[in-house]
């Protein structure tokens, strides 16, 4: 299996998002290969735009904790959703979003998503959330 670049996303300001979950995410996700995840640790740079548009770019797929409200993640999700009806097939990204339950709490322009390339998983546990990647990864 090829090693793909991801781009992982999720909620920085908004509801705080558990930091324990989203490193066991990302030290999951490194399994299947470079994880790009700085904006997480990083301090604000002058242009956060830019700063994330140029991660996306250079990303082969997106994979993103959406379980707490983010203007941001979902910025990104349209930009690449509708890069992707643009691009030739073999140009288009992936895009994977992992919420918890209960799921009224997920926007429902996630959950009712049913766009090609776009992927969903409700999960419960880490293990579930795991299963899940597994199967996105393993199974494109």
């Amino acid at each position: 299996m090829e090693k793909q670049v991801i781009y992982f996303f999720g909620s920085i300001k908004g509801e705080k998002s558990d930091t324990n979950l989203r490193n066991s995410l990302i030290s999951h996700l490194k399994m299947y290969g470079e994880v790009i995840d700085e904006h997480f640790y990083s301090q604000r740079p002058p242009s956060i735009w830019d700063r994330d548009m140029k991660n996306i770019a250079k990303a082969t797929v997106l994979v993103g904790e959406v379980t707490a409200a983010s203007t941001g993640a979902g910025i990104e999700i349209g930009t690449v959703l509708e890069r992707n009806r643009w691009v030739e097939d073999r140009m288009k990204k992936r895009i994977l979003c992992l919420y918890r339950t209960p799921e009224e709490r997920t926007s429902g322009l996630i959950t009712d998503c049913t766009l090609p390339n776009f992927s969903r998983g409700r999960y419960s546990a880490l293990e579930e959330a795991f299963g899940i990647i597994d199967e996105f990864f393993q199974n494109p």
